[in-house]
């Protein structure tokens, strides 16, 4: 939409370009019109060469705007379709790169549970104490390994069904400072001991939950499959910790949960640590889109709480895997690429609009200093042609004038414009076929004028004669 605006004083013209709902000021040009005399724009415009001034001026303008805007309106669309990809790229491969850690976690532990689920007979590990010494020692060697190679690893386990009679239902290797240590601390199994596994103490509900989806996808049929927890603050480790789990089954039979615990810290640096273009930043949201990591907000934030403007946003999570999509947070239009983990959790990415458009911008950096450049020169164009045009136009008003005074004498001037082959060299020649005319009118006069002066004479002495003659008769 364009807006132009005219005062008597000064020429305004702001140009808006309207694109994805967003009104940019395009240009904005200030040409004082009055310098010093305030009739000076009236006395402009009386003259032959104020106007040609004005016209070529006007013209080289208008040209620069019209091509500039064009240019604009299609490099800000090229821009913005440059920035979506940007966008869209830059979010999916930070959500591979947290997702490659995920997956790694997920592969990891699913071999684990496959190894035990494989090699362990649960029958004679409750009965035999050679075979239960000798895999619990197998087993330690299993998760040791993965507490060393897992990047972030807090913590590797398996804690066996707490229903069976045995002494140990857990092993842990934990990760210290000095590396990969077997975790002492006695289970207390008996608060495993709840009267309804759908409703288990907090603490407990990542196993038990663990333990009916795995029970479900045995009775189902269908491949089980591990889960993963939100982030929690533990107090042991003192750190934020996420863990994931998967449920062993054999035969229809419940044999326990492995899993480990990751440093949360691991994912939410790399969140924190991603530049989008020079000031934008990352954000992490669960499957229920509440804030995981995000640079303004606090954990736990509703996505939907922060204002309708986002409600976009929100259905475009809801509703798709990956997608870039424009919304209004805090009333100003953002816009955010993003993608949706196997966990469910969606990584997230946004930038300023200003510096998404900000080669833009300098594109019409550029075009000002050029139109500036393009009033002087053509103003100066105009000045040098305007003269060249006004001053054969100013000899033949001249010239006129001392027709119009009746001076008919030879001007060289007129001699000179003759010569020219254009429209002032055609009027410089009539003019000087009128100053003929005229002269020989006035040399045709001056005859006429002596003839009658002479014929006058002649009747005066006539006239005297015939005066004499009557008064002699009379006498």
């Amino acid at each position: 939409m364009d807006k132009i605006y005219i005062t008597r004083e000064n020429i305004v013209l702001v140009i808006y370009l309207e694109y994805q709902n967003t009104y940019c000021i395009y240009l904005t040009l200030c040409v004082k019109i009055i310098l010093v005399d305030k009739n000076f724009g009236e006395e402009l415009m009386k003259s032959i060469k104020g106007k040609i001034l004005i016209a070529i001026t006007a013209c080289a303008i208008l040209s620069v705007l019209v091509s500039s805007l064009l240019i604009t309106s299609k490099g800000s669309s090229g821009i913005y379709d440059e920035a979506r990809s940007r966008l869209e790229y830059q979010s999916k491969e930070i959500g591979l790169r947290i997702q490659a850690l995920l997956t790694n976690t997920e592969v990891t532990i699913e071999k684990t549970a496959s190894t035990i689920e494989n090699t362990v007979d649960m029958k004679k590990y409750q009965i035999e104490n050679s075979y239960r010494s000798l895999t619990s020692n197998n087993l330690k060697r299993i998760l040791t390994d993965v507490a060393e190679n897992l990047d972030g690893t807090h913590e590797a386990f398996f804690i066996i069904d707490p229903t069976l009679e045995i002494d140990e239902h857990q092993i842990s290797i934990t990760n210290d400072e000095t590396g990969a240590i077997l975790n002492k601390v006695s289970l207390d199994i008996s608060s495993f001991n709840v009267s309804d596994e759908t409703a288990p103490p907090a603490e407990l509900a990542w196993f038990f939950e663990a333990k009916l989806a795995g029970k479900e996808a045995v009775d189902n049929k269908v491949p089980i499959v591990g889960i993963w927890s939100e982030p929690y603050y533990d107090e042991d480790a003192q750190k934020v910790l996420i863990k994931y789990v998967r449920p062993i089954y054999k035969y229809f039979n419940f044999v326990g949960v492995t899993g480990v615990t990751i440093d949360y810290s691991v994912i939410e640096n790399q969140i924190n640590a991603e530049k989008v273009y020079e000031t934008g930043y990352a954000y992490l949201l669960d499957q229920d889109l509440n804030i995981l990591a995000h640079k303004l907000y606090d954990v736990g934030t509703d996505l939907l709480s922060l204002g309708e403007g986002v409600k976009p946003l929100y259905d475009a999570m809801m509703n798709s895997d990956s997608d870039v999509k424009e919304y209004k947070l805090d009333g100003k239009k953002s816009i955010s690429g993003f993608v949706r983990l196997s966990n469910g959790w969606v990584v997230g990415i946004t930038p300023p609009i200003k510096e998404i458009f900000e080669a833009r911008d300098g594109m019409n950096r550029i075009f000002i200093i050029v139109l500036i450049a393009v009033i002087v020169i053509s103003s100066v164009i105009a000045i040098i042609l305007s003269s060249m045009l006004a001053k054969p136009l100013n000899k033949v008003t001249n010239a006129l004038e001392q027709v119009s005074e009746l001076d008919l004498q030879q001007d060289d001037n007129v001699d000179k414009l003759m010569k020219a082959k254009d429209e002032t060299g055609k009027m410089a020649a009539q003019l000087d076929n009128m100053k003929t005319a005229l002269t020989e009118i006035v040399l045709r006069l001056q005859g006429l004028s002596s003839e009658l002066f002479v014929k006058s004479e002649n009747m005066t002495i006539v006239s005297n004669d015939s005066m004499e003659s009557i008064n002699t008769v009379y006498a």
